[in-house]
């Protein structure tokens, strides 16, 4: 039986700078499962995912860390256009996808494509002069 979870890029608790982006997985094993492959990643990769563009505004990983991760089967796509050693969150997802079924081989996980639908918010001005200021602002400390 098929398991979903989100499996979440950047400050998945919104205690710091509260950007982040997520994706839907499939996944042959419960979410559990997958937190235990979680943590032997860097016992069977050598492969500390938590270190790797930790740091705020940190896009890039070193030509070395470049070479492991290749040596391991991963292609780097370089989705950011500018070079391998940048990355970009979709490729930190794919990343991360790999290494889990690196750790644990008989884990199946695939990304589950979501249905992308416009916010109602939008940047700027409209071509009558009018903008959506942000309802329920003061909500949130």
């Amino acid at each position: 039986m098929e398991k979903l979870f989100y499996l979440t890029i950047g400050d998945w608790s919104g205690d710091g700078h509260e950007r982040n982006e997520s994706y839907l997985i499939k996944s042959n094993k419960s979410v559990e499962q997958v937190r235990e492959a979680h943590f032997r990643i860097m016992d069977v990769t050598g492969i500390d995912i938590e270190t790797i563009c930790s740091g705020y505004e940190e896009d890039t990983i070193t030509p070395e860390l470049v070479d492991q991760i290749e040596k391991l089967g991963f292609t780097l796509e370089n989705s950011s256009g500018i070079c391998k050693e940048v990355i970009d969150v979709a490729e930190m997802a794919r990343l991360w996808v790999f290494l889990l079924k690196k750790a644990d081989p008989e884990l199946e996980l695939s990304f589950v494509e979501q249905p992308r639908y416009p916010n109602l918010h939008f940047y700027g001005f409209d071509e009558k002069g009018r903008h959506i200021s942000p309802v329920g602002y003061g909500l949130f400390q």
